[in-house]
């Protein structure tokens, strides 16, 4: 079993439906250099919060604490 890797970090930005977060683990492809962003479920709620959810990690066992804040981006 993989080793579960805790990261807290915050939401690139949010909308109604789902908000984005840059995965420091996970590139957009094995050419590039850009980190990968993860997509969750917002259930409607836009307001400033911490969410806890698991990684889409594909290679990693991740646990993700995510801060929504005012510098996260309203969409």
């Amino acid at each position: 079993m993989r080793t579960k890797i805790t990261i807290e970090t915050g939401a690139i930005e949010i909308n109604p439906n789902y908000f984005l977060v840059e995965c420091p683990l996970c590139k957009k492809s094995i050419h590039s250099k850009k980190q990968k962003l993860h997509q969750h479920g917002s259930d409607g709620n836009i307001d400033n919060r911490i969410e806890h959810r698991k990684g889409h990690c594909t290679k990693h066992n991740t646990y993700f604490i995510i801060h929504i804040t005012d510098d996260t981006i309203r969409v």
